[in-house]
């Protein structure tokens, strides 16, 4: 897919160096080695180095130096002026699940807003690790939310909004998340309960996971579907063009952790 987009030359004749992996990968001794070398040369020869970090950990801190970096998950705060957040590709739910055609439906009194999906439990461990991560802030000790900053949210706002009385909720809740379910037939089922919840909701509630980002908000818009998006100094592509508010959120609620 590469080749649609990049013409492969010599170093001398190209506008830019691609890493050719997931920057993921450079943590690794052997790969750090590699693309530091090709950081090297790409600087000897006056040419931009590109790299593409997805996953829910690309919001770190790479130990080489891109000029330009896309990411899936990145924080607003601690954006670099070389970071630019780039989708979390998944395929097209109305080509792959509604036969090229958006499914429209019939407006209600009330809106219908639909979740299928991981929450997590609620126990003492949980709370443990909230409770230190919260002195730890106090105290100035880390900038970054833990990965389970994302569970929390999901069930605090997934309660509010069971609680409106402006909005009908169609949630389903996991305690697992379906997608690494042994077997493929039970990854098809919860697939397809997914797929029937996007369909039979107006909305589709999206926040974080493990990494500061939301899978399911692109594959809500999609869908043809408004993502009510919690916004945890998250970062959306092409946010310096694309007024994202005003053209795709049903609701967007900004939170400090």
């Amino acid at each position: 897919m590469a080749h649609s987009f990049f013409q492969m030359s010599s170093l001398e004749d190209a506008d830019l160096v691609v890493l050719p992996a997931n920057c993921e990968g450079i943590f690794d001794p052997a790969a750090q080695t590699l693309a530091a070398q090709l950081a090297v040369q790409a600087k000897q020869a006056g040419k931009p180095l590109l790299g593409f970090f997805y996953g829910d950990l690309s919001h770190l801190e790479l130990p080489i130096q891109c000029d330009l970096l896309f990411r899936n998950s990145l924080y607003g705060s601690t954006r670099k002026s070389s970071d630019f957040a780039y989708p979390a590709w998944s395929i097209d739910f109305t080509e792959r699940y509604f036969q090229g055609e958006v499914p429209i439906r019939q407006k209600r009194s009330k809106p219908v807003v639909g979740f299928c999906g991981f929450i997590g439990n609620n126990n003492l461990k949980l709370y443990a690790k909230r409770f230190i991560y919260t002195v730890n802030r106090s105290l100035k000790r880390k900038t970054v939310p833990p990965y389970f900053a994302g569970q929390i949210l999901r069930r605090k706002a997934l309660s509010i909004l069971s609680e409106s009385a402006l909005v009908d909720t169609n949630f389903i809740f996991r305690d697992r998340m379906g997608l690494f379910s042994e077997g493929l037939a039970t990854r098809e089922q919860f697939r397809q309960v997914f797929v029937k919840n996007m369909a039979e909701s107006d909305y589709i509630f999206c926040c974080r996971g493990y990494g500061n980002y939301s899978f399911r908000f692109y594959e809500a818009l999609s869908s043809g579907k408004i993502p009510v998006f919690v916004n945890t100094d998250c970062v959306l592509p092409y946010d310096f063009e694309i007024d994202w508010k005003n053209t795709a959120f049903g609701l967007m609620r900004k939170r400090s952790h």
